[in-house]
């Protein structure tokens, strides 16, 4: 009889035990399956989007960004001959809007804003002047190839309007994204080269010499997409809503960004 007393309380410990583990194991989240997200964005992002990614992949562990920049023109030609890019930040909405009209790209959203200027060497003895007297004055302009770099199609516009790319074109020295032109500058390939104001911020070598007028150039405007054929999109969707929060905000106005109204 005593044994029967022993082995009843024993039994319902083992049940109650047996219950519990039942409870926290299914109370305890599955892990996340990880995800690639290739992402594909305008060169002038680099360094910002460098430390959000690694906000956004400490925050977010099964989540790993691999990000490509270049020229927005050259991004779209990848997203059209069916590169595997999941989501793009493009610096163009002209850009934007062939991906979409091309049926490869969903969810565009503006994002952000930014300021063309023209830099040149901090080595160099120029002063700031206006467009008309830096160009004519120096003998190599650098600027973005107009037919796939943003930064280059503005800073045609901007010569154009200002009825001066005629005397200048034999001048212009054509770059692959707008870091290249940063590049040109900064060794003195280039006198003077028309970047964005974000771009000249992340050189100690570079000075600027003017901010270029906004009303001689199209709005320069910056857009996420998500691209049709990823099987990724919730995941694309999120990372780019994230880019609008309050903690990438931070980050991207360091680095001269302005969140698009």
């Amino acid at each position: 009889m005593k044994k029967i007393v022993l082995l009843v309380p024993l039994f319902l410990l083992t049940l109650g035990t047996a219950g519990c583990t039942k409870k926290e194991a299914a109370q305890t989240p599955s892990p996340q399956p990880e995800v690639t997200l290739h992402y594909s964005a305008a060169a002038s992002l680099k360094d910002a989007l460098g430390e959000i990614e690694k906000n956004y992949e400490k925050a977010n562990p099964s989540i790993h960004l691999d990000i490509d920049y270049g020229g927005s023109g050259a991004i779209r030609e990848k997203v059209v001959a069916g590169a595997p890019i999941d989501g793009v930040l493009l610096a163009s909405k002209a850009d934007t809007d062939k991906l979409i009209e091309a049926g490869k790209l969903e969810a565009e959203n503006k994002l952000l804003e930014n300021t063309l200027v023209i830099v040149k060497n901090k080595q160099d003895d120029r002063k700031k002047a206006d467009l008309a007297t830096i160009v004519a004055d120096a003998k190599k302009v650098a600027i973005g190839n107009p037919e796939t770099v943003p930064a280059g199609q503005y800073a045609k516009q901007s010569l154009e309007k200002a009825v001066l790319y005629n005397a200048v074109k034999d001048h212009l020295v054509m770059a692959s994204d707008v870091r290249q032109v940063l590049a040109y500058v900064e060794a003195g390939n280039a006198e003077v080269g028309f970047v964005y104001k974000t771009d000249a911020l992340t050189s100690d070598k570079v000075a600027v010499l003017a901010d270029v007028e906004n009303d001689l150039h199209e709005d320069i405007l910056y857009y996420t997409g998500v691209v049709k054929d990823s099987k990724n999109k919730t995941a694309v969707t999120k990372f780019n809503t994230y880019l609008g929060k309050s903690e990438s905000q931070t980050v991207l106005e360091k680095y001269g960004f302005t969140m698009a109204q």
